[in-house]
This record gives structure tokens, sequence and C-alpha cells, in this order.
């Protein structure tokens, strides 16, 4: 009888009088009174919201699972981070991280996908390449012309095409914010520890 007031308490349903119920041996399924609750339409919500902007950056997460397809080919390796799909490593790796100065790069962002040269390496640049994703989330599409033309626009002002970026700008800037506030599971654990 417990296995069942557990799984009909999971169906949005409360039991009133439990311990009544059990004294006088009155079947539980009479005490069953059924509850509104909105936190399964709350997930609904989230859940298309979320295939929305999947789906809206899917042509960029495209091209990036093929460059990822590439990595792992040459013996790059895949792992899963909050969504999104974390190719690094391998000979193709090796060969970006070899490359000079204005070319070469620590990670970059397709949509759902971000290529790195090291897992060591994207451990660093995760919050920053993570910006990147929500700003392909809202762009979609239109986000890799759109970031072509924001550094087109500053080098033609005479300013650093990449760190005069919008979308840069805005990635270091959240990146920052994120890298002043205490980390909360520190606390936790600080507070723990009394």
């Amino acid at each position: 009888m417990p296995g069942k007031a557990q799984t009909r308490s999971r169906m949005g349903y409360t039991a009133r009088g439990c311990n009544a119920a059990w004294r006088k041996k009155t079947p539980f399924h009479v005490l069953l009174i059924p509850v509104r609750d909105t936190k399964p339409h709350m997930s609904t919500l989230r859940i298309a919201s979320r295939l929305i902007a999947y789906t809206w950056a899917a042509p960029n997460t495209a091209l990036g699972a093929l460059a990822g397809l590439a990595m792992l080919c040459l013996g790059g390796r895949l792992r899963f981070v909050a969504g999104v799909a974390e190719f690094h490593g391998g000979w193709a790796g090796r060969l970006i991280a070899a490359l000079p100065r204005p070319i070469c790069f620590g990670a970059m962002t397709l949509g759902h996908v971000i290529l790195g040269t090291s897992g060591n390496g994207l451990a660093v640049l995760r919050e920053h390449e993570h910006v990147h994703v929500r700003q392909y989330e809202q762009w979609g599409m239109f986000f890799l012309p759109a970031y072509a033309l924001s550094s087109v626009w500053q080098v033609m002002h005479g300013r650093c095409g990449y760190r005069s970026n919008f979308f840069e700008r805005q990635a270091y800037a959240v990146e920052a914010r994120q890298k002043s506030q205490p980390d909360p599971s520190f606390r936790r654990a600080a507070v723990g520890h009394r």
C-alpha cells in the first residue's frame, strides 16, 4: 500500500487524513484528492523553448558537427556538457594550436558545438564559449554573417576585429561577471565545515 501512495502522489494527487485511513483500514484511494500542479506545464514550456533554440541554431550546429566529426577521425574526443557537444584534441587540435597567433584559437563555437584544441583549454574557455552558444540561439543562421560584419566594421574603424567585435565583447563581459561572483558550491562547502 505505501508504494501506491508514493505512485499516486507523483501523479498529481495528495492524500488527506492518511494516518486515519490506515487506522480505520479505509482503502487509500478513497482519500485521494486531485491537486492542480503547474510544474509539468512549466517544464513543457521550457522543453519547447529549448527545442526551438536548438532548431534555430541547427544550420550552424550542422557545420560544427561536420568539423567535429573530422576531429574525431583525426583522433579527437567528444563529450557533452550542458547540452553542448565539445570536440577536442587529436591531430586537428594540435594542428590548430600550432598555427601562428592571429590564426590559432583555443576554442571555436558553431551552434551547439564547441571545437577546442584540448580538454584543458576547453575547461578554461567553457564559460566564454557557452555565451556564444546562447548568441547562436538568439541569432540562429544569421549569427555567422552578423559576426563577420561586426568584425569588418571594427577593422574599418581602426579597431581589432576580434576583441572589439560586438559578440566577443558581450562574451568577455559575461565571462568577467561570472568569474567575479563567488562560486556557490564553494560557499556551501565552507558553510558545511563549521
